[in-house]
């Protein structure tokens, strides 16, 4: 036998004559033929026969056949064996049983031989068929459950409906609830989605015209399914009627995968907040949507004052709580739109919406931005401005801190100071950083002035560059005289830039450049090495050695290298550690005190004198003054020169001199430029004096000259009034 399908065939009948007979016929066709007598037999024989057919006699002793068909059908591997039942021609009742109890067909008594084996032989094709199909229908239901495809058909004549199991899991029903008509199944579609998808369906009934979209199915928890559904009309030969077939492609996975994505591209992954690229996308799309008629919008630019000393001093996990506060903060009081709860792109949000919103932005570190919308003028704006200021007013709590900021603003308005979103924010930007520069006002809103300081501020930068390469730079000195004895003990060392065409530039112009740019760090390694230098000359010249004093900026006291550079200038020198003072403010110290004073041992160890610049005028908390290792006290200019007219001042001058005598500390007092001011300060205990009434800051040589030619000693009252 040449088919692929199985040749054995399982012949059960008690008649042996039958069994000599059909054994024959099957045989010479190439059959292999097993035998059994009842059906008690057959079922003992069957597991290891394995027969690709059964052939089974109705009337048995033992078991007859209808009871051996039922029971092989309950049997592993019996389910679909073919099972053809020999019946008598006129025994109508054991046919009908036959099929009951599961026989595939049956063939009557008395047998054509001769026709019996092409019988068998067509059954075990259609079996094989059967089977060839089932599994077909197997293999592609699993494909639709993998690829978590369904398909439903609809006889639009009859409206009968057929659904295949995959739409019952995206539907997240079982078939026995649904009730099967074509409503139940569109009102499982989201009521946002449900006209369009309806008008869609008709539209292919209509037009014959196969349609694709993309539709939300109503999750049974909560939780909505997406799904690419594609919808054609085709018409059934077979039943003469048009059917629509549909077929439902879950998509969820891909859809959450571009909104995690989407997430990722234009939201903060910290606060939560759209991010650079949303807003910059938002604010384009507002832009082409007010250039269709005279509208007024403002951008903020919003940054949090000192915020930088929060996460050097309380860590980058506290930074972190306290921007995702202020974010949520900033949020609660605008009036945001639907994209920011649904996070989708701010394009779509905007074609779904037809309007625009007030949005609050991160746009990097602790900056964020906000659009605001509806205002006519300036004045609607710094309503806003206040009110987003007044959020700052209650301290921000964070583990056991108790956080209380402040910050500063920068406006840009449409269409006065741009018509292109690069513009609006880059002049928020300029405005920004103006209003962080005075402490009168918090915010300001862009203007020309801005525009031209912000010129003279780049062109100030290239020309420092070019004044460092060229060395442009030099050192003045203002003597610092000990009026008790009548000597000078020491310089503060003050850059100068002598300009080529500008003449001498006042560090009160450059030195804030030099800070933002992060030029301080060459200008302030020069500064260091030549007072190191000059002082080294100036001693082997025969002026007394004494101290000079470089300031250092909070940038410069910071940098890792700052002692190892300190070392290397004074061995590059030959410089005594003792000829150097360093002076430092407050501000600097006290925003890491523990880090501050590990460097202010390293230094003092080496040698070189520490003195705390302006003080007064700072933190100035006793607390932290024991802490500190420091050497001298400068009393700041500011009381120095109320002295005399201010009892305020005077009571704060005699205040910080009891208290540097208590501490063991020298003081000096700077900014002295009157007699009544040198008298007060030396009636106080302040011998060590600074300022104009001995001497301006002085040109190297100069100073020299004026060290050597000694008329300041006039002016000490070394040996008059001042000695009791």
């Amino acid at each position: 036998m040449n088919d692929s399908v199985s040749s054995s065939v399982l012949l059960v009948d008690d008649d042996v004559a039958m069994r000599f007979m059909a054994k024959a016929s099957l045989e010479g066709a190439g059959f292999t033929v097993a035998e059994a007598s009842n059906g008690q037999e057959a079922l003992s024989i069957f597991t290891d026969v394995k027969p690709g057919i059964i052939l089974m006699d109705v009337m048995m002793p033992v078991m007859d056949g209808f009871c051996a068909c039922s029971e092989l059908r309950q049997r592993p591997g019996g389910v679909h064996v073919p099972i053809l039942m020999m019946t008598s021609l006129d025994d109508v009742e054991s046919i009908k049983k036959a099929y009951d109890v599961g026989a595939t067909d049956f063939i009557t008594k008395p047998i054509d031989y001769l026709i019996l084996a092409n019988r068998v032989r067509y059954m075990l094709r259609a079996q094989h068929s059967t089977e060839k199909l089932q599994i077909n229908e197997r293999r592609l239901a699993c494909a639709h459950r993998v690829a978590q495809i369904g398909y439903w058909e609809l006889i639009i004549e009859t409206e009968e409906l057929t659904i295949s199991d995959e739409i019952f899991r995206l539907l997240g029903i079982r078939k026995d609830e649904f009730g099967g008509s074509s409503k139940e199944l569109f009102d499982r579609v989201h009521p946002d989605d449900r006209n369009q998808f309806v008008a869609g369906i008709e539209k292919v009934i209509k037009e014959r015209k196969k349609i694709s979209s993309e539709v939300r199915i109503l999750g049974t928890e909560g939780e909505d399914r997406y799904v690419r559904h594609e919808a054609e009309v085709l018409y059934d030969e077979s039943t003469g009627k048009d059917h629509l077939i549909a077929t439902a492609h879950d998509i969820t996975k891909r859809k959450l995968s571009e909104k995690r994505i989407l997430k990722l591209a234009y939201y903060d992954e910290l606060t939560q907040l759209p991010n650079s690229s949303f807003f910059i996308e938002y604010i384009n799309n507002t832009i082409v949507q007010y250039r269709q008629g005279i509208k007024y919008f403002a951008i903020l630019s919003i940054d949090i004052n000192n915020f930088t000393r929060i996460n050097d001093s309380l860590g980058r996990g506290v930074g972190d709580r306290l921007l995702c506060k202020v974010a949520k903060r900033l949020y609660s009081r605008v009036r945001t739109s639907e994209c920011m709860s649904n996070q989708v792109a701010p394009t779509s949000d905007l074609n779904m919406q037809g309007r625009n919103s007030d949005i609050v932005a991160r746009l990097s570190g602790d900056e964020f931005a906000l659009l605001v919308t509806g205002c006519e003028n300036n004045a609607d704006v710094v309503n806003v401005v206040e009110r987003i200021d007044k959020l700052f007013d209650t301290p921000f709590l964070i583990e056991d801190h108790e956080l209380l900021l402040s910050i500063s603003i920068g406006v840009s308005v449409f269409p006065e100071n741009g018509d292109y979103v690069d513009a609006l924010i880059d002049s928020s930007h300029a405005a920004l950083s103006r209003a962080k520069e005075h402490e009168e006002c918090n915010y300001e809103f862009y203007s020309g002035a801005i525009v031209d300081k912000a010129v003279h501020r780049l062109s100030m930068e290239n020309e420092l560059r070019r004044a460092i390469e060229e060395n442009q730079f030099e050192l003045w000195y203002q003597p610092k005289v000990d009026i008790y004895h009548g000597h000078v003990i020491g310089a503060e060392a003050l850059i100068r830039w002598n300009h080529p065409q500008k003449g001498i530039v006042s560090p009160l112009e450059f030195i804030p450049v030099a800070e933002e740019c992060g030029l301080i760090h060459p200008l302030g390694d020069w500064t260091l090495q030549e007072a190191c230098r000059q002082n080294k000359q100036w001693k082997e010249e025969g002026v007394p050695s004494f101290r000079i004093a470089v300031n250092l900026s909070a940038k410069q006291f910071k940098q890792d290298q700052l002692l190892n550079k300190i070392t290397n200038i004074l061995r590059k020198s030959s410089s005594e550690p003792s000829c150097l003072e360093l002076e430092l403010t407050e501000s600097v110290l006290l925003e890491d005190v523990s880090k501050s004073n590990a460097v202010l041992n390293e230094l003092r160890n080496m040698g070189v004198h520490i003195a705390l610049d302006d003080f007064g005028t700072g933190y100035s908390s006793m607390g932290y003054l024991s802490m500190l290792s420091i050497d001298t006290l400068k009393i700041d200019r500011a009381f120095v020169q109320s002295s005399t007219t201010n009892d305020k001042c005077f009571v704060i001058i005699k205040a910080i001199v009891t208290l540097a005598q208590g501490l063991g500390l020298q003081i000096i007092a700077e900014g002295v430029e009157t007699k009544e001011q040198l008298t007060l300060l030396h009636d106080l205990g302040c011998y060590n004096i600074q300022g104009y009434y001995f001497s301006r800051p002085l040109p190297s040589e100069q100073f020299k000259k004026w060290l050597f030619e000694g008329e300041w000693r006039d002016q000490t009252g070394t040996n008059d009034s001042y000695r009791i």
